[in-house]
């Protein structure tokens, strides 16, 4: 599956990693560049821009750091970005989840995980999926 993980903090790096290692194609993004080294080696191919993160991809998983980068990534100018799917796994108050769940309709999936970096890389998180069935 082509996946894109837009965040390369700690968790996003972890959540990648994971994903590599499980035969997904994956591309990241961080908002400033140069965290995705060790990702970058092991696979996935850095994009430069979120709009390049994103083409292509049959699903998009967010690990950002906050309210506001989740708002500045998924509605840019307050408007859904034309994606397929979307799932947030970025820790953000619920009133953001809802904004997100009614910009994307079905599309969107709020994905909480439970566990670090190195749970999550080493497949011992659980991912908690909510949407629309």
């Amino acid at each position: 599956m082509k996946l894109t993980v837009l965040g390369m903090g700690q968790m996003g790096r972890a959540l990648a990693t994971r994903l590599l290692d499980t035969d997904h194609s994956v591309t990241v993004w961080n908002r400033s560049p140069g965290k995705a080294g060790d990702v970058v080696a092991r696979g996935a191919t850095e994009a430069r821009s979120v709009e390049e993160a994103v083409a292509g991809a049959e699903a998009v998983l967010t690990m950002v750091t906050d309210d506001d980068a989740v708002r500045s990534v998924l509605l840019p100018g307050g408007s859904p970005r034309p994606l397929d799917a979307v799932l947030d796994c970025s820790t953000v108050s619920p009133t953001t989840t809802r904004e997100l769940a009614a910009a994307y309709g079905p599309r969107f999936a709020s994905c909480p995980v439970l566990g670090g970096p190195a749970a999550t890389a080493g497949g011992e998180a659980a991912l908690v999926v909510a949407g629309p069935a």
